[in-house]
């Protein structure tokens, strides 16, 4: 296996995109699914943004992860920190370092924009217990669960 990770490039929002909808569909199984034309849209707006970015693992060309990051600051965090947004690992390419390296990876990018750590939230479905573990094996310290609310966007006039 040749793996590489590489932080993603504007070109490669139809990558994440295919990625992220996979772990859409691990996650969810197939439930609340979004229509492929608004996640494409999503990771092309991600890859714009100034304060998020996308990693992509590679097995030599074949694209076999991915994990989407936002740059966030608060006080409380004594500035700058990143919140890892989706993480996901094709399942014929876990267990092999794939997601070892990519937490690598974040953890170099964190030292280089000065990121005083790196959140994220394991949700529901799939397998959370393993998910978790793999984090805690990898440094992340359980604080607790998250919650968040849905909010519907109208249309402006």
């Amino acid at each position: 296996m040749g793996l590489t990770i590489q932080k993603a490039e504007r070109g490669d929002a139809d990558m994440v995109a295919f990625l992220v909808h996979q772990l859409i569909e691990e996650s969810f199984n197939g439930k609340d699914n979004p229509d492929p034309r608004q996640i494409q849209e999503s990771a092309e707006k991600l890859l714009k943004n100034n304060n998020s970015h996308a990693i992509i693992a590679f097995d030599d060309d074949t694209p076999v992860g991915v994990m989407t990051i936002i740059e966030a600051v608060a006080v409380h965090a004594r500035g700058k920190f990143a919140i890892i947004m989706e993480f996901f690992v094709l399942p014929q390419a876990r267990s092999k370092g794939v997601g070892w390296k990519m937490v690598q990876y974040a953890e170099n990018m964190a030292q280089k924009n000065g990121w005083h750590w790196l959140e994220l939230c394991v949700p529901q479905g799939g397998d959370k217990e393993e998910a978790e573990a793999f984090f805690v094996r990898n440094g992340f310290q359980n604080m607790g669960p998250a919650l968040h609310k849905r909010v519907v966007i109208r249309q402006q006039p």
